[in-house]
């Protein structure tokens, strides 16, 4: 950086000049250009499932959706407890979309440190991947009074912390 202040020379401006001014609205521009490309392919039990940039951006407005439908305004902190897949991208998008901003709690951290980062972030709402994630939230209930409601991605129901 110390290297910019010794040149007159100015930057290409014009690279960055039409970028898209938020990251859903990249995501919604790259749905709409094209909606029947692949746009992930991730494991499944049998092997690989191939999604469309149509099929994600659907599903991306659901999650969306349903965050406002629980509560979630804009500026909003949604925890995403959970490892790295499939899932995991169509709810950050999910969250993203719906105005709020992610904090993502890695599935490895232990209860202690989980209770920590959803109360400081100000998480409402929790996305946990399964039970083992929902487990380290009931566990620290009470370090957590501000989380309304968990959903989970491997499960039949959304569980209640509440108890």
């Amino acid at each position: 950086m110390a290297g910019l202040h010794k040149t007159q020379e100015r930057p290409d401006m014009s690279r960055i000049e039409n970028r898209a001014p938020s990251v859903p609205r990249m995501f919604l521009d790259r749905v709409a250009a094209s909606p029947t490309a692949e746009a992930f392919r991730y494991p499944d039990h049998d092997g690989w499932t191939s999604v469309t940039w149509r099929q994600v951006g659907d599903r991306v407005e659901l999650i969306a959706a349903g965050l406002i439908a629980l509560g979630i305004n804009a500026e909003d902190r949604v925890a995403l407890a959970s490892g790295t897949r499939y899932e995991w991208v169509v709810a950050d998008f999910g969250i993203l979309s719906a105005g709020a901003a992610t904090t993502t709690v890695y599935p490895t951290t232990n209860g202690e440190d989980v209770a920590f980062i959803v109360a400081n972030s100000g998480s409402r709402v929790v996305i946990a991947e399964n039970q083992t994630q929902v487990d380290k939230l009931v566990d620290r209930r009470s370090e957590i009074p501000a989380v309304e409601k968990v959903v989970i991605i491997d499960g039949t129901e959304t569980p209640s912390i509440t108890e």
